[in-house]
């Protein structure tokens, strides 16, 4: 047999989806796989839930390590570093928690924003000052900055996945979950992750930005919104959230 069977058979053995294939290898050291595979799960559901702190403070460790593990059967790590790992997490968590929190993806996808908002690379954030001599400032095209994440959940989540995301001991009480549009902001500004809800209009101009628009076409979003141009765009310079064309 190859090696490179033997290695398949490993992989599938150690994330638990099929142990079988790695006896033909053995020489009855089955037990020895299992304490193995054992500490591979441990290890996808602590990098998981480090991942995914807001979920699993909702659903318990219990829930969360059966979840991770189902997870590590159907997705297992493609690199070395798990660093990163769980990006289709919040899917899986969605259709798996469909019945009893169907909301729960909404939070899952808070979640991962924060943590790619905290690995994201770094850029310098456009201020007032770039637009000080700016002849033309509606076809200026700018871009998000990298960290930052746009959320668009049909369920108003933030306060609940905040509030989960937080050791303070009145930070877990009940809260309602409304089912409801809400887009949130999440993105790196001074070193820190930052979060907030967005309006109607500051997520148009958002979004109309991501893809690329001017800020021209931007705010022609932002006012079919109803919102208020000079404060949205004076805010996304504020908060650093704004980079210029080609910056990253």
């Amino acid at each position: 047999m190859a090696l490179a069977d033997f290695h398949a058979a490993f992989r599938a053995a150690a994330s638990g989806r099929d142990e079988a294939r790695l006896h033909a290898f053995l020489r009855g050291d089955e037990a020895g796989v299992r304490v193995y595979r054992n500490n591979v799960v441990r290890a996808i559901a602590d990098s998981l839930g480090s991942s995914y702190p807001a979920v699993r403070r909702l659903v318990g460790d219990n829930w969360f390590d059966a979840a991770a593990a189902a997870y590590l059967r159907q997705t297992p790590p493609r690199a070395r570093s798990l660093v990163g790992y769980g990006e289709e997490f919040p899917e899986f968590i969605e259709e798996l928690a469909t019945g009893s929190l169907p909301w729960l993806g909404a939070v899952a996808r808070l979640d991962r924003a924060w943590l790619e908002a905290h690995i994201a690379e770094d850029a310098a954030p456009l201020t007032v000052a770039d637009f000080a001599y700016a002849d033309a400032i509606q076809s200026t095209r700018c871009a998000l900055h990298p960290s930052a994440r746009i959320i668009v959940s049909q369920w108003a989540v933030h306060a609940v996945w905040a509030a989960n995301r937080s050791d303070h001991e009145d930070a877990h009480t009940p809260r309602e979950v409304r089912r409801e549009r809400e887009a949130c902001l999440v993105w790196r500004y001074e070193h820190e992750v930052r979060h907030r809800v967005l309006s109607a209009g500051e997520a148009a101009f958002l979004r109309a930005i991501e893809p690329g628009a001017d800020l021209g076409g931007a705010s022609e979003r932002a006012q079919d919104a109803d919102g208020d141009v000079a404060q949205i765009f004076a805010g996304a310079l504020a908060a650093g959230v704004l980079i210029g064309e080609g910056k990253t």
